[in-house]
């Protein structure tokens, strides 16, 4: 089921607190997004939907995105779904396969193959 919502949030264009390499992050309402980023609509959107998930599950997102794999999967494909429908500044759009690669990023400890992870994005 997809919730067609845009969620209340507080967002902040700043790097305070997010990591080397990190575009943007959100934690529960609040969404934290790099401030020479602050054009790329589909950043936006894709922490926008983990915020959406969020309210969603009342909350209990963060703490399943903590201790299960699964749910993590689930949320960060979702979410780069979403992000895949906003051009870049650029005008380009992401592709599945770079959504794939990022999938298999160390930060999300998923234990993805590239292969499983783009089957993962083409079944969305």
């Amino acid at each position: 089921m997809q919730f067609n919502f845009v969620p209340p949030a507080l967002i902040f264009y700043t790097g305070w607190g997010l990591s080397d390499g990190v575009a943007g992050a959100s934690n529960g309402p609040v969404v934290r997004i790099r401030p020479n980023l602050v054009s790329d609509r589909g950043l936006l959107m894709h922490e926008l939907e983990h915020v959406r998930q969020w309210w969603i599950t009342l909350g209990l997102g963060p703490l399943a995105y903590l201790v299960s794999r699964h749910y993590r999967r689930w949320s960060e494909s979702r979410a780069y779904r979403v992000q895949m429908n906003y051009p870049r500044e650029d005008g380009t759009f992401m592709t599945v396969g770079a959504a794939a690669l990022r999938l298999t990023s160390e930060r999300y400890k998923l234990g993805l193959t590239y292969e499983r992870a783009l089957g993962i994005m083409s079944a969305l």
